[in-house]
Order: C-alpha cells, then sequence, then structure tokens
C-alpha cells in the first residue's frame, strides 16, 4: 500500500521546521559557549558594534588615567626627597647655629674656634652640595617648578612650588648661609653676624619644608582622583564587555536542554512516515 502522499510532505514540513530550530538553537549555544570560554560578552565585534566602540573609548581613558598616575607618583616621590634632604639641611643649619654661638662664647680657646670653624665650613659644603641634587637627572632644587600632568590631557597640569636651594635672597634661598667666605665663625663678630644669617635660612628651609609638604598633598589628592577614575573607567568598560557568568551559565544550560528536547522532536518527527507506513501495511486489505 502507498504512503499517502499529503501525510508525507506534512511529516517532511513538520521535521525541517523543527531543524530550522534545531539549527538557530546551535548557533545560539555555540555562541554561549565562546562567551562563557572567553569570559566576555562581546565575542566578535558583530555581537555588540556600538557597545565595543563605547568599551575601546572607556578603556583608553582608563589607560591614560593610569599613566598619570604613574607620572604623579613620580613626581611624589621627586618631592619626598626633597623633603628628606632639606630635613637634613634643616638638621646641619641647627647645628651650625650652636657652632656660632659657641664660637661667640669668652672661654672659647683659638684651638676650640678652629675646631668649630672646621666643622662649621664642612656643613656650609654639604648643604652647598645639596642644591645640586638631582632626581632622574632633574634638579632637585632648581628655579623650576616641576609641572605634573594630572590627567590624561595634556591641559591638565599644575606646577609643583620651586625649592631653590641657591636663590642668593634670604627670604627665598640659602646661597648666603653657605657662602664659606663670607658666612664664618673666626671671631666674635663674625659668629654673631653668622649667627643671625643662619637663623634667617633656618626659617627659609621651614618654609621649604611647608611648601613640599603642601605640594605632596596636592599629588597624594590628584593621584587618589585619578587611581578612582582609572578604577571606574575599567569597570564601566568592563560591564559592556566581560560575560555576566552566573547568567549566562543559565542561559548555557537552558539552550542545551532545548537542543536536546528539538533533536528528540526531529528523531521523532522522522520516524513518523515509517510508523505511519508500518500501520498501514498492518491493516488487512479489503476485498
Amino acid at each position: 500500500m502507498a504512503v499517502n502522499p499529503i501525510f508525507s510532505i506534512d511529516a517532511n514540513s513538520s521535521a525541517l521546521t523543527t531543524l530550522g530550530f534545531l539549527n538557530s538553537t546551535s548557533v545560539d549555544l555555540a555562541n554561549s559557549l565562546a562567551r562563557l570560554s572567553s569570559g566576555l560578552r562581546i565575542v566578535s565585534p558583530a555581537d555588540d558594534p556600538g557597545g565595543l566602540a563605547q568599551s575601546i573609548t572607556l578603556s583608553a581613558q582608563a589607560s591614560r588615567a593610569t599613566a598619570a598616575s604613574t607620572v604623579i607618583t613620580n613626581a611624589t616621590s621627586f618631592s619626598n626627597s626633597q623633603n628628606s634632604f632639606l630635613t637634613q639641611v634643616q638638621s646641619s643649619l641647627t647645628q651650625l647655629s650652636d657652632l656660632a654661638v659657641s664660637a661667640q662664647s669668652g672661654t672659647a680657646t683659638p684651638a676650640d674656634i678652629s675646631t668649630y670653624t672646621t666643622e662649621f665650613v664642612q656643613l656650609q659644603n654639604f648643604i652647598s652640595d645639596v642644591g645640586n641634587k638631582q632626581f632622574n637627572g632633574i634638579n632637585l632644587f632648581g628655579g623650576q617648578g616641576l609641572s605634573v600632568i594630572t590627567g590624561g590631557d595634556s591641559s591638565n597640569t599644575f606646577n609643583l612650588t620651586p625649592i631653590d636651594l641657591a636663590n642668593a635672597s634670604p627670604s627665598v634661598g640659602l646661597a648666603s648661609a653657605y657662602d664659606t667666605s663670607a658666612v664664618t665663625i673666626g671671631t666674635a663678630a663674625a659668629a654673631a653676624s653668622a649667627q643671625s644669617v643662619i637663623a634667617t635660612a633656618i626659617q627659609t628651609v621651614g618654609m621649604m619644608i611647608a611648601n613640599v609638604g603642601s605640594n605632596v598633598e596636592r599629588l597624594n589628592l590628584t593621584n587618589d582622583s585619578q587611581t578612582s577614575l582609572a578604577t571606574n573607567l575599567t569597570n564601566a568598560s568592563n560591564a559592556i564587555t566581560k560575560v555576566d557568568l552566573p547568567t549566562e551559565i543559565a542561559n548555557f544550560s537552558q539552550l542545551s536542554l532545548l537542543q536536546q528536547t528539538q533533536n528528540e522532536a526531529l528523531a521523532q518527527e522522522l520516524l513518523l512516515p515509517q510508523l505511519s507506513l508500518n500501520l498501514l501495511t498492518s491493516l488487512p486489505k479489503l476485498g
């Protein structure tokens, strides 16, 4: 007995429909597996062109903020180096002042004065040497304030307050304090004059240390803001490109189950014509 052609066409049509669903599910399942294995929501640019473009922009901004943070950190190290040397200069000036007072003592012998003078000159030379110290080839105590970039845009900069030990002005630098020919303690009168010069120098160093402290405070605040900005920009970029694992795992499980169901359905639909044929051929022939 021949199989009913209409029945056969319906069965084939149903199988083709199920096969179409199965192919679509297989594609979705492959995409889900790619997202899980890569950890990315956008595996291909075609997945989300607009989101990918936005993520690239955010990532570039985050990279610039991180680079700016590194620059600021270096500038902070520069300023901390200044502070370290200035602390030593302050200690040296205090000792110079003590020596100037000692040299004015009426009980100091010429030998004592000579000893005081030797130490006095050595301390002056130390302070003079500090004025030439460098950080990565840059003068720590030059007349120019270090320019520091504070963001991803080169226009976002500020200048650190300069610390100029070599400036001849008593209210700005210390040149007069470590001038071994002009500031001496060989006599009581010279020692008294030196004591006055050094007292001014001590006040000036105090202002220098305060300026360095202000520079470091500004740098720390700026660095904190750049670090926070870089973190937030990175999080925003990741929210676009990174896969949400719990959601994607649930999606993968659902697609896997759907694929299994569709495979079973397709197998059954392909068997239906044969089952129908077997049924028809088993019926008794009519006379």
